[in-house]
């Protein structure tokens, strides 16, 4: 239930990034990820919480588009298996961490592929 919930704080989050900068793109929202899709390329959020599935929907994310932009977020990253099985994600996001700090995170990762500069 816990992982519910920060699926849908994950979605709520990206909406009010995308609604505060007027971003012209596409967000799906899917039972295990989440995508954002502009017109050159697509972001996915893969919420999966069990590690033997996650190197399964980064191939097939990646058969279907080369070009994008993966972040991971679950309980028990391994770092080996990404290492290993060379899953190219754009990151992790270790979702042990409380709300807010994955939020800072997601935030973070959103300004990189929107490439937004922030004013310090």
């Amino acid at each position: 239930m816990l992982n519910i919930v920060k699926h849908f704080w994950l979605l709520i989050t990206i909406k009010k990034y995308i609604k505060k900068y007027k971003l012209k793109v596409k967000v799906r929202n899917h039972f295990n990820y989440i995508r954002i899709t502009t017109t050159t390329n697509s972001l996915y959020f893969i919420t999966l919480t069990q590690r033997c599935n996650y190197g399964k929907k980064v191939k097939k994310i990646r058969r279907n588009n080369v070009s994008a932009q993966i972040i991971l977020l679950t309980p028990n990253v391994d770092y080996r298996k990404i290492f290993n099985e060379h899953l190219e994600l754009l990151g992790v996001i270790d979702i042990k961490k409380s709300l807010a700090g994955f939020t800072n995170d997601i935030s973070g990762y959103l300004d990189y592929f929107f490439n937004i500069e922030k004013v310090h």
